[in-house]
């Protein structure tokens, strides 16, 4: 898999782990929303607290380890994409 083909897998599957984090706070189905590189994470409704439930949904889809103490300073989904593909490519 290229670099590029890596990071629209993980900018999917963030797209999924934000939808069902949203959708587990509110009780109700939330629209799969198509993120984009440079949207800021607390723009799409990810705060500190979402963070560590999408850093564990995407630990369980990858079978690893991520480094949640860096990924909760990432300001923008292409950030936090960044750090997740650098912490696999290790």
């Amino acid at each position: 898999m290229t670099q590029s083909e890596h990071r629209t897998q993980v900018l999917k599957e963030l797209s999924i782990a934000v939808s069902q984090v949203k959708t587990a706070r509110g009780n109700k189905p939330q629209p799969l929303e198509i993120l984009e590189l440079d949207m800021r994470l607390e723009d799409v409704g990810i705060d500190s607290i979402s963070v560590a439930e999408v850093v564990d949904l995407l630990e369980q889809k990858f079978n690893a380890i991520l480094p949640f103490e860096h990924l909760i300073l990432a300001e923008s989904v292409g950030e936090f994409i960044e750090t997740i593909c650098s912490t696999q490519n290790s």
